[in-house]
């Protein structure tokens, strides 16, 4: 491992117009802790005390009225020789705080969570490299605290828009700064060093679900699928109510705890996320992955966070059927088929093979016309989960076939994957070679696709043959409310885990 002792380079994360001290008031909501702390600028003698609190990613001096704040968001955060003392630095500017033993510890944890460290090759060890994309590896790492983490490294070098992927980073590190939920992959810390950008997070035994969907031969029933899909819409609706569009959802975004355990899923790669802008103002407009990606992304329509629903909605029929719902044998016809929803329900006799709910719910999940698509929160209520997590139902379920060999084929064109921001560049250019703008006279026209076909049969058969099974689903949304994340709650993890701190 290469040993990076210098911290005297210029940090990626500094803005020129950004000072080290504001004094415009900003909204402080929280008050986490509040003390007397000895202040001095770095290699300078004079030293005064002063009284601060820390108010979520804000770090205050009050003396009985606001004085002036810190932004801590990624400021950097150095440990210095002297006891109990850490150093805040951004744009060269430095200033020093000392506290006593008892509270250095607390000030050091608030602190970190939003600001930018450099004592990683102190702090952690490398294992082994876990995934390589085109622009990060992820490592199996120890950290002091002797547990294992997943570490995501960026190599500054490879870095070619400086500006752009340096502000896809920042995104994609503030998203995951702000998201603590069970089935979220958990962000701890963020390192910079002088050639590396480090980004360590939780460390998920079980792998990716993509290959765990290839190595089951027996392949699911409906009650298997239902737990995790009823695990993955909680996580999602969880994301949505912090304002977050993940618009990556696929297998190989999420994550197994544990290879035990195929529900307990977690979703994993935020570098295409984004927060919601009801004006379509984001920093990647049209991204996401082939095959998965919503056909308003690849439209170029306005979005919201019904995007992430649609992915869902894939990943459920390739669980259920086998199979992707867009059969093709090139990538070009990928994305037309993508681009104008052309959802084959006949695959693998799949309507007859799963229960009328299931295709119910499936075809409003994958509903061309974003409004008539389910929010995450309205899949939840559906009546297919109360169906198959009632006991009665569970007694012999019927199994679907999934052959090892049987892979979607587009899995075969990793050129037009959409696995960090930068990609975002190759799906366009791969969309744009299709002449799918609206100004263009070859722009394919919608095709009537067997999803049309089956639609009205498929509610006819559900109001005539399950008349019975009427249940209202404002109830359901009750009884979701009471058990809300029952699923994820299952989840545990040891108080070093949770409390993991730097020494």
């Amino acid at each position: 491992m290469n040993r990076e002792s210098n911290n005297n380079f210029i940090s990626l994360f500094d803005e020129p117009n950004k000072p080290l001290w504001q004094k415009s008031k900003p909204d402080f909501k929280i008050y986490q802790i509040s003390s007397v702390l000895t202040m001095k600028k770095t290699n300078s003698q004079s030293i005064k005390k002063g009284k601060f609190f820390i108010s979520n990613e804000y770090l205050v001096e009050f003396d009985n009225t606001y004085k002036r704040h810190i932004d801590l968001n990624n400021i950097i955060l150095e440990q210095t020789n002297q006891p109990f003392t850490f150093r805040l630095s951004r744009n060269k500017k430095q200033i020093e705080f000392t506290t006593n033993e008892q509270e250095y510890q607390i000030w050091f944890q608030l602190i970190k969570k939003y600001a930018i460290q450099r004592s990683f090759n102190e702090d952690y060890k490398l294992l082994k490299v876990q995934g390589q994309g085109n622009f990060a590896k992820v490592y199996k790492a120890i950290g002091r605290d002797s547990f294992a983490y997943a570490v995501k490294s960026f190599e500054k070098k490879s870095f070619k828009n400086l500006t752009l992927e340096r502000d896809a980073l920042k995104l994609e590190i503030s998203i995951m700064r702000k998201i603590q939920f069970p089935g979220i992959i958990r962000l701890y810390e963020v390192y910079e060093t002088e050639h590396h950008i480090w980004l360590v997070t939780d460390y998920l035994e079980g792998g990716e679900l993509f290959q765990y969907l290839r190595n089951q031969p027996q392949g699911f029933n409906e009650i298997q699928v239902a737990l995790l899909m009823h695990n993955l819409l909680n996580s999602l609706d969880y994301l949505h109510s912090q304002g977050i569009i993940h618009r990556d959802i696929k297998p190989e975004n999420l994550i197994l705890r544990s290879p035990l355990n195929a529900s307990d899923v977690n979703i994993a790669d935020f570098g295409l996320a984004d927060y919601y802008n009801p004006e379509g103002k984001y920093l990647f407009k049209r991204c996401g992955t082939p095959g998965y990606v919503a056909p308003e992304i690849l439209q170029e329509k306005n979005y919201d966070y019904k995007v992430d629903v649609f992915s869902a909605g894939i990943l459920m029929f390739i669980m259920l059927s086998g199979q992707s719902p867009f059969q093709t044998k090139s990538k070009n016809e990928l994305v037309i088929k993508n681009y104008n929803c052309e959802i084959d329900y006949t695959i693998n006799n799949l309507q007859q093979k799963i229960s009328p709910e299931a295709l119910q719910l499936l075809m409003i999940m994958l509903s061309p016309n974003p409004q008539s698509r389910y929010t995450a929160k309205q899949a939840l209520c559906h009546p297919w989960f109360m169906k198959c997590f009632t006991p009665v139902y569970q007694m012999s379920p019927p199994q679907l076939y999934m052959p090892t060999s049987m892979i979607p084929q587009f899995q075969h064109y990793p050129d037009i994957f959409a696995r960090s921001p930068i990609m975002n560049q190759l799906l366009n250019q791969s969309i744009s070679n299709l002449s799918l703008s609206g100004s263009s006279n070859v722009t394919p026209q919608r095709t009537q696709s067997n999803s049309l076909q089956v639609q009205n049969p498929c509610k006819i058969a559900i109001e005539e043959d399950h008349q019975d099974f009427e249940v209202i689903q404002e109830e359901i949304c009750q009884i979701h409310e009471v058990n809300k994340y029952s699923i994820n709650n299952q989840r545990k993890q040891t108080p070093a885990q949770q409390n993991k701190f730097t020494q």
